[in-house]
C-alpha cells in the first residue's frame, strides 16, 4: 500500500515477557523457511489461507492450530479494529537481513502489513526508502511497502516479529501516526478471561474483477508514471490512452456477461490486446514512489483479473479427474539429529530438477491422525511399513504436493508440469531417519542419503540443541521430567527419564544411526548411499557432485555457485561452526563416550563400501 509517509506508529505497549513466552513456546520444528528462502529467515503461520501452513495469498483467511496456542497474541491482533489478513511470527538470525525489494504483487496494491517486535536489539533497523527506524520490543508500526525497503541485523541476536496484513478499517487508520506525530502509546495487558472475536479475510472475490477496480488501479498507476519526471511526456500520453480504452472496454464487456463463463474468453482477449499494445510504450517508463517500469508491475497486475470461475456443481456422472503430479525416484535424506542435514539439505534443495516442500515435513505427517505420536501412547517416531495403509499413503502424498515447491520456491499449482506427471523430490525431516521402511512401502522407487557425523561432535551439538530450547518437539511428553524433550523421539527413551542431558544426547545419536543401519541393509545397494559430515564440509563440490550422481541429476550452474563459495551456515545453525567446538561438553561427553565405541565402529564399517 503507497502511503503519504514511510513509516507509521500504533499507540499501543505490549507486554514483552507476555509475548516472548507465547513465541518461544513453538517448537523449532514447526518454523517454516522464507517463501524467497532469504538466509535466516524463518516464519511460523498464525492465520492462514484456509488455516493451513501455507504461504499462500487467497481467502478465507482462517487461524492456524499456533494462533489457539498463543491467546495473548490473539488479543493483540483485536487491539487494531480492523480485517486480518496473513498474520504470522518471523524469524530474523544474528548478522542476516532482508534484501532491498518492492511488494510488487497486487496483493500489496490495497494491504499494508503490521510489525509488531518481541525480540529485537537497538542496532537492528528497518529502512523504507531513506528513512529508517529501529521498531522497539511492544511497538507497533506499519510502512509503505510500494517503496524500497530492507532490515539489517548485525548483531548476535535473533529478531522475532509478530505481524499481519490488513486492508486497514477506519479505526485502524485513525490509530496510525508518522513517527513524532504518534498518539501516547497505552499498555496492553493480557487478560486471561478474553478472548477476543477476530474478522478474517473471507470473501474471495469476484472472478473477474469489477470495472471499478479495474479503473481505481489504472488510474492509480497512471498517477504514478505522471509524477515522474524522467518520463516522456509522449509516452506517458500514449499509456494514458491505452488505459483508458482497455477500462471502456472492461466495462462493456461486464456490462453485457458479468462474470459468467461466457465472458471469460472476452476478457481474456481483451487482457492479451491489452498486453500487445503495451509494446508500443518503451520499457523505461516508470513509477515515482519506487522508480520502477510500469511495464514490470502491470505484468504482475494483469494476471490477478481474471482467474478461475468456481466449479459447477458437480453431476451423477464427474468429469475424469486431472492427471496428478507423481515423484519419481523421491530422495530422503536420513540422519541423527543435528549431524548437519539441513546443511546437506539446503545444498542439494538448490538444484534446479529437484522439489521440495520448503522445508521439514512434520507437521505433513503427525498432522494425520493415526501417525499422532500422541494417538500412538508415544511410543516413539518409529513408523515401519504396516503403517503405510492405501488411505494414509493417499492423504501423506496429498499433504506433499500441497507444499510442493521448485527450487525457485514456485508453487507447483504454478510451476509443475502441465496435466499431471513426474518430478524429482528430496525431502528431509530428522525424525524420518527411524521411518525408512515406512517411506520405502509408500514410494517403493525411494533412495536415501545417509548423513552421519563423529560422536563427539554430534552428542555435543544435541546437548545445545536441548539447553537452546529452540527444539523443543514434545513439552508435555507424559511422565517425562527435566527438559522438555527436544528433537526427535527414539524408542525406549523412557529409559532415559532423569538420566543426564549427555547419556539422552548419546542414545538419541546411537540408537538413531543403528536404526537406518538396519533399514537401509534390508534395501538393494543402488537404493542408497551414505556421505560423513566431515567429508561434506571439507570437499563440498566433489561430494554433492556424487550425491548428484546417485540421485540421477545433474550438477548443475546452482550447483556450482552453492559449492563453490563458503558454506553458508543452515538456517538452523546455533553458533558459528569449528572443528573443536564440541570440547565446551567435553567433560560431560567423556563421561559417556564409551557408549558410541560400537556403534562408530560399525558406521565406520557400513558406510566404508566405496560409497
Amino acid at each position: 500500500m503507497h502511503l503519504p509517509h514511510p513509516f507509521y506508529k500504533f499507540p499501543f505497549r505490549f507486554d514483552v515477557d507476555r509475548l516472548k513466552a507465547e513465541t518461544e513456546a513453538f517448537a523449532e520444528d514447526v518454523w517454516c523457511r522464507h517463501p524467497k528462502d532469504y538466509t535466516g529467515n524463518t516464519a511460523l503461520p498464525l492465520i492462514s489461507s484456509g488455516g493451513e501452513i501455507n504461504d499462500d495469498f487467497a481467502p478465507p483467511m482462517r487461524p492456524t492450530e499456533h494462533l489457539e496456542k498463543a491467546p495473548y497474541i490473539r488479543q493483540i491482533l483485536g487491539q487494531f479494529q480492523t480485517v486480518i489478513g496473513r498474520a504470522r511470527l518471523m524469524r530474523l538470525e544474528p548478522e542476516c537481513g532482508v534484501p532491498s525489494h518492492i511488494d510488487l504483487q497486487y496483493y500489496w496494491r490495497s494491504r499494508t502489513r503490521v510489525h509488531i517486535p518481541v525480540t529485537t536489539h537497538p542496532d537492528i533497523r528497518f529502512h523504507c526508502a531513506d528513512a529508517g527506524v529501529h521498531m522497539a520490543a511492544g511497538e507497533a508500526w506499519t510502512f509503505d511497502n510500494w517503496l524500497k525497503h530492507r532490515v539489517e541485523n548485525p548483531t548476535s541476536v535473533r529478531r522475532v516479529h509478530l505481524v499481519f496484513d490488513t486492508f486497514g478499517s477506519s479505526a485502524f487508520w485513525a490509530m496510525a501516526r508518522p513517527p513524532g506525530q504518534e498518539l501516547p502509546p497505552r499498555e496492553v495487558a493480557f487478560d486471561p478471561a478474553h478472548k477476543p472475536r477476530l474478522f478474517f479475510e473471507s470473501y474471495k472475490g469476484d472472478p473477474i474483477l469489477p470495472p471499478g477496480d479495474v479503473t481505481h488501479e489504472m488510474l492509480q498507476l497512471l498517477t504514478e508514471v505522471a509524477a515522474h519526471k524522467g518520463n516522456d511526456a509522449a509516452a506517458v500520453a500514449r499509456l494514458q490512452a491505452l488505459f483508458m480504452d482497455f477500462c471502456r472496454d472492461w466495462r462493456c464487456i461486464w456490462a453485457s456477461t458479468g462474470p459468467t463463463a461466457e465472458g471469460k474468453p472476452m476478457f481474456a482477449g481483451l487482457i492479451e490486446q491489452f498486453r500487445q499494445a503495451l509494446k508500443q510504450v518503451p520499457d523505461d517508463v516508470r513509477i515515482a514512489s519506487n522508480g520502477y517500469p510500469v511495464k514490470r508491475i502491470l505484468a504482475g497486475t494483469l494476471k490477478t483479473l481474471s482467474r478461475p470461475l468456481s466449479a459447477p456443481t458437480p453431476t451423477p456422472t464427474p468429469a475424469a479427474a486431472p492427471a496428478a503430479i507423481r515423484f519419481e525416484r523421491p530422495i530422503f535424506i536420513v540422519a541423527a539429529p543435528r549431524s548437519g542435514s539441513t546443511l546437506l539439505y539446503e545444498m542439494l534443495a538448490e538444484n534446479g530438477t529437484l522439489w521440495t516442500v520448503g522445508g521439514e515435513s512434520h507437521g505433513l505427517i503427525e498432522g494425520i491422525p493415526e501417525l499422532k505420536p500422541a494417538a500412538r501412547d508415544y511410543a516413539s517416531n518409529r513408523l515401519t511399513d504396516a503403517d503405510a495403509t492405501p488411505a494414509i499413503a493417499d492423504r501423506l502424498h496429498g499433504n506433499f504436493l500441497a507444499k510442493l515447491r521448485d527450487a525457485d520456491g514456485r508453487p507447483a499449482a504454478e510451476a509443475g508440469p502441465e496435466g499431471g506427471g513426474a518430478v524429482r523430490f528430496l525431502e528431509k525431516t530428522p525424525k524420518n531417519a527411524l521411518r525408512i521402511p515406512f517411506l520405502k512401502a509408500l514410494y517403493p522407487d525411494a533412495g536415501f542419503i545417509f548423513l552421519h557425523r563423529a560422536p563427539e561432535a554430534n552428542i555435543s551439538s544435541i546437548m545445545e540443541a536441548w539447553r537452546s530450547g529452540r527444539f523443543v518437539t514434545y513439552r508435555t511428553l507424559p511422565g517425562w521430567t527435566g527438559l522438555p524433550w527436544s528433537l526427535l523421539l527414539i524408542p525406549g527413551w523412557r529409559d532415559l527419564i532423569g538420566a543426564p542431558l549427555e547419556r539422552i544426547a548419546l542414545d538419541q545419536w546411537r540408537t538413531t544411526n543403528e536404526t537406518v543401519m538396519g533399514d537401509l541393509a534390508a534395501l538393494p545397494d543402488e537404493d542408497w548411499c551414505s556421505v560423513g559430515y566431515e567429508e561434506l564440509t571439507g570437499a563440498p563440490e566433489q561430494t554433492c557432485r556424487r550425491l548428484c550422481a546417485f540421485m540421477g541429476v545433474p550438477f548443475d550452474e546452482r550447483m556450482q555457485r552453492v559449492t563453490a563459495g563458503p558454506l553458508r551456515p543452515s538456517r538452523y545453525t546455533l553458533t558459528a561452526p569449528a572443528p573443536e567446538k564440541w570440547r565446551k561438553n567435553e567433560a560431560e561427553i567423556l563421561s559417556v563416550i564409551a557408549g558410541a565405541e560400537r556403534t562408530s565402529s560399525e558406521l565406520q564399517q557400513f558406510c566404508g563400501r566405496g560409497r
